[in-house]
C-alpha cells in the first residue's frame, strides 16, 4: 500500500485527476500512520494506569500524531529516494545516502518534539535544555527512526522490482 501511494500510474486525464489523485494518496498516507500514532498512544495509556489514570487517552493522541505525521510526509521522499538509491544485495553504495536522510530526519523530528514539549514541562527553550532532551531522546528515537525508515525502503524496493517484473521487456 505505502508503494502504491508512492509509485502511482500515470494519470493521463489532466490536472484534476493528478489533484484529486494526490489528495487520495496523502489521505491514506495520514489514514496509515495514524495507526502506529493509536498503537503508541495505547500503550502510553496503560502504562499510565489505563481508565484509572490521570492520563486522558485523546490528550496522548494528540501527542502522537504530530510524530508520526512526520512520516506522513516523509513517505514520499524515502520512497522516491527508493527509486534512486535501490537497496542491493551486491553493492552497499545505496546504504550511506539513506543513513544519511534517516539521521537528519532524527535529529529534526527530535528537535522538534522538543521545541513542541518543553513549555509543557515548565522549562525554557534554551539551547541547554534541547541539548538535555536530545541525549536523551535522540539513541531511542534514532533506533525507531531506522526501523520505520527501513520498513518504508522495503516496501518501495519491493514495489519497484514487482514494477520491473511486471513491465514488459522490449524484446518479447
Amino acid at each position: 500500500m505505502v508503494a502504491a501511494l508512492a509509485f502511482p500510474p500515470r494519470a493521463a486525464a489532466g490536472y484534476r485527476n493528478n489533484v484529486s489523485t494526490r489528495l487520495r494518496q496523502a489521505s491514506a498516507l495520514l489514514a496509515l500512520w495514524t495507526v502506529p500514532a493509536f498503537i503508541a498512544a495505547t500503550q502510553a495509556w496503560f502504562a499510565l494506569g489505563g481508565p484509572s489514570g490521570s492520563a486522558p487517552f485523546f490528550g496522548l493522541l494528540l501527542a502522537q500524531l504530530p510524530s508520526w505525521y512526520l512520516w506522513a510526509a516523509a513517505t514520499p521522499v524515502v520512497l522516491l529516494l527508493a527509486r534512486r538509491w535501490t537497496p542491493t544485495a551486491r553493492s552497499y553504495a545505496w546504504v550511506a545516502p539513506h543513513l544519511a536522510v534517516a539521521a537528519s530526519f532524527t535529529i529534526f523530528r527530535t528537535v522538534s518534539a522538543l521545541l513542541y514539549l518543553l513549555p509543557f514541562e515548565g522549562l525554557p527553550i534554551t539551547l541547554a535544555n534541547i541539548a538535555r532532551g536530545l541525549r536523551g531522546n535522540l539513541p531511542f528515537g534514532f533506533l525507531l527512526d531506522i526501523l520505520v525508515y527501513g520498513v518504508i525502503l522495503a516496501f518501495g524496493a519491493v514495489a519497484l522490482r514487482e514494477r520491473a517484473e511486471a513491465a514488459p521487456r522490449g524484446g518479447e
